[in-house]
């Protein structure tokens, strides 16, 4: 997808009304009839349908992610969650390198449309991590099962 400047400061600027949303109120799903602000319940309500069509840029997915952004109301799944499994597979694994393609349990395989798949949360979080988007309290945590930030990444032969 290409964006125009303009376009992408649109984006920009309701991306940081969204944030502003989610501080306040820690959600981002805001309501479609949002009466203090009905542009951005449009606007949030506009993304799912950007992203259920594929018509959005992954960096803005990407960006979407990193602040726990819903995509689906009738599938949320809280970071919380998705934390917990991440301790049992360390628990199980002695590791919190979880492959995209993890699929032991059948909700943790590769990640497509839905954000309950471990190894592509895994993958968020380090994203999120180095872009420093990701809240103190979820880092802090994640220290706490020595989370790895990085993976060396060797080659195929």
């Amino acid at each position: 997808m290409r964006y125009s400047t303009l376009q992408n400061k649109k984006w920009d600027d309701m991306f940081q009304q969204l944030v502003a949303y989610k501080k306040e109120y820690k959600s981002t799903t805001v309501p479609i009839s949002y009466e203090a602000d009905p542009k951005l319940g449009t606007w949030v309500s506009n993304q799912r349908q950007f992203y259920k069509h594929r018509t959005i840029a992954d960096h803005r997915v990407r960006r979407l992610d990193c602040i726990g952004f819903v995509w689906e109301m009738k599938e949320i799944v809280p970071w919380e969650e998705m934390y917990q499994r991440l301790v049992a597979y360390r628990n199980q694994h002695n590791s919190t390198n979880v492959s995209h393609r993890y699929q032991v349990d059948p909700k943790l395989g590769q990640w497509v449309t839905d954000s309950s798949h471990l190894g592509c949360w895994v993958s968020t979080q380090r994203q999120c991590y180095r872009k420093k988007n990701l809240m103190e309290k979820r880092m802090k945590l994640l220290n706490s099962i020595d989370f790895l930030w990085s993976v060396n990444r060797v080659p195929k032969r």
